[in-house]
């Protein structure tokens, strides 16, 4: 976990490791301690505790500009605008360049209006590569307030830099454009950021289609909400969009002030950054945006996104109830606080909430497919399918991307015993996604457990390596293929090739330590599977491989057999299924975890 860095002396920095959150509060009353207090929640990610021990700290040595810059940049982190301005007027005397300063001290006079002091605080800064994008498009936005309409959209038209530039500049000039009542303009503004975006957004979506209704044109904007519903099921903005062209009534503008326009700006850029520096530059633009525009719910949900990634699961929370019963991302966020209550072990109150989430609007998939992640995670099976069935039976058109769906489910009823069901659904995941590696991976594992139509399943997983040849577990699948089939010589070799790819998978190791036995080479497959056991197999897995180093796979396989001739339950297939999600995923399930 990257941390804030700091110019005092590394000894106090390694002390803030050790210091305990419960401690803070009694040790930090020095100008050390409120150092250490605020480093160690830093660490923890707890903005809030950083922002008061860096304010501390800051009573006790006013003139240091690096503990204002720290303060200020925590405040605004979590969300204390009112006590962060103060600072950035300080910081604006004794470091007038400071960029964090500047763009709150900025943000709060385009809140006022003032633009043209705007414009003349962040000329200064424009050159920097970091802020360029964002610089640009609020003196543009300032522009616009200013009633200098042309040159706003001059300088959107600007934005030629990438891709991203171009699809900001050209939604940005057509933001201005409508809100001047030059239709005509957005739209083709707007057409030319759709072209530059790879998926436009939701929000872009909306903008476009509100545009596309000012103009009269119902049917061009009802087509554009329908493609949006496809890429966004159960989008709530969608559904209403869709209700209201359906009664021949406009949208109003996504955008209806210039404060709203720089606001969109500062959430499209925290969308954009969310992923980056642990999150922290979208969190604080996204905090940015909610100074401009106090009822702004995606922002809010942005914010508990972002928050819950960091593990802070009772902010999130916070952030999610923020929005509105009416609010367009509602349920979004009614999901988020699910998963925050799973996280802090509350799985019975997170369950609950999602049913009755369901229950209040039940032509809405996406609270059964959250259900349904929840319940596949506490091995609950037979009604995580029962949920995925409820979520496939609201939507509508299927494409491309709801293979994650069929194939999540088909996890599921494998898991229940329902092999042929579990089987359909992986092959219409297939149909939608024909090379998808997970699915797959899984399909043909699972026919290797159950001995069957083994050509078949060799079939699945060389096309999955193709797709993925540096997947340890498709490698391992294909090495437990030829352990299966007896070419044990040739199973010892790809999976020594599956533990190179992932040395630390228990699965990967116990099955290498099996093929190595097969061929002869019994004391490397012994430090296999003690290997295994190092990396926390699963229980079944654990008790399997000490019978094999106490008496040798031989004996154990026989009397597997055995047990099986007798009519015991036979060992279950070696395919892991942990959370169920109904999002895309890059993860291949574990071959036995």
């Amino acid at each position: 976990m990257r941390v804030t860095a700091s110019r005092f002396i590394g000894v106090i920095g390694l002390a803030a490791l050790s210091f305990t959150a419960s401690a803070a509060p009694a040790f930090a009353q020095s100008l050390s301690g409120s150092f250490l207090a605020a480093r160690h929640a830093v660490v923890e990610n707890n903005f809030e505790q950083a922002a008061h021990f860096w304010r501390r700290a800051l009573i006790r040595a006013p003139g240091d500009t690096r503990l204002m810059s720290q303060a200020l940049f925590y405040s605004v982190l979590s969300g204390e605008l009112e006590k962060a301005l103060p600072i950035a007027r300080q910081l604006e005397t004794s470091a007038p360049d400071d960029r964090i300063a500047n763009l709150t001290l900025a943000v709060d006079e385009i809140r006022e209006g003032r633009f043209e002091a705007v414009r003349e605080r962040l000329q200064v800064t424009s050159g920097d590569a970091v802020n360029s994008l964002m610089v640009r498009l609020l003196l543009a936005w300032a522009k616009a307030g200013e009633g200098d309409v042309d040159g706003a959209l001059a300088d959107f038209e600007s934005l030629e830099n990438s891709a991203i530039y171009r699809v900001f500049g050209r939604m940005h000039a057509g933001h201005v454009a409508a809100l001047n009542g030059r239709f005509d303009a957005a739209e083709a503004y707007m057409a030319e950021a759709f072209e530059a975006a790879n998926t436009p957004s939701t929000r872009m979506v909306q903008a476009r289609g509100a545009v596309l209704s000012q103009l009269g044109e119902l049917e061009q904007a009802r087509e554009l909400f329908e493609a949006g519903a496809a890429n966004d099921p159960g989008s709530a903005a969608m559904i209403s969009g869709l209700e209201e062209f359906e009664a021949g009534r406009a949208l109003a503008l996504v955008v209806s002030s210039p404060q709203e326009g720089a606001a969109d700006a500062l959430f499209g850029l925290a969308g954009a950054l969310s992923n980056e520096d642990s999150g922290r530059f979208g969190l604080l633009y996204a905090r940015l945006s909610l100074h401009l525009a106090a009822d702004y719910p995606e922002a809010d949900l942005l914010i508990g996104d972002i928050l819950l990634e960091l593990d802070r699961f009772e902010a999130a929370a916070d952030a999610y109830g923020r929005i509105g019963k009416d609010d367009s991302v509602y349920e979004q966020g009614q999901v988020g606080i699910a998963s925050a209550l799973r996280s802090m072990d509350r799985v019975e109150d997170a369950i609950e909430a999602l049913r009755a989430l369901a229950e209040l609007k039940d032509e809405n998939a996406t609270p059964y497919f959250a259900l349904a992640q929840v319940l596949s995670g506490e091995q609950r099976f037979a009604e995580c399918v029962e949920a995925f069935d409820n979520g496939l039976a609201r939507i509508g058109r299927m494409n491309e991307r709801h293979w994650s769906i069929y194939y999540r489910r088909g996890i599921c009823l494998e898991r229940t015993g329902d092999w042929d069901r579990a089987e359909e659904n992986f092959l219409m995941a297939l149909e939608l996604r024909p090379n998808e590696p997970d699915v797959l991976n899984y399909l043909g594992y699972s026919l290797i457990e159950q001995r069957r139509r083994l050509d078949e399943a060799r079939g699945y997983l060389e096309r999955a390596a193709a797709e993925r040849p540096e997947s340890g577990y498709i490698v391992d699948s294909l090495g437990w293929l030829f352990y299966r089939i007896g070419d044990y010589e040739a199973a010892a070799e790809k999976l020594e090739e599956a533990v190179r790819l992932d040395p630390v998978e228990p699965v990967i190791l116990d099955h290498l330590g099996d093929a190595l036995w097969q061929v002869g080479r019994r004391l490397e497959a012994e430090f296999q599977w003690k290997r295994s056991l190092s990396f926390n197999p699963t229980d079944e897995d654990r008790k399997r491989i000490l019978r094999k180093l106490e008496v040798g796979l031989d004996q154990v396989l026989a009397d597997e057999a055995r047990a099986a001739d007798e009519g015991e339950t036979p060992r279950q297939a070696d395919v892991g299924a942990e959370d169920v999600a109904p999002a895309e995923t890059d993860e291949t399930p574990a071959n036995g975890g």
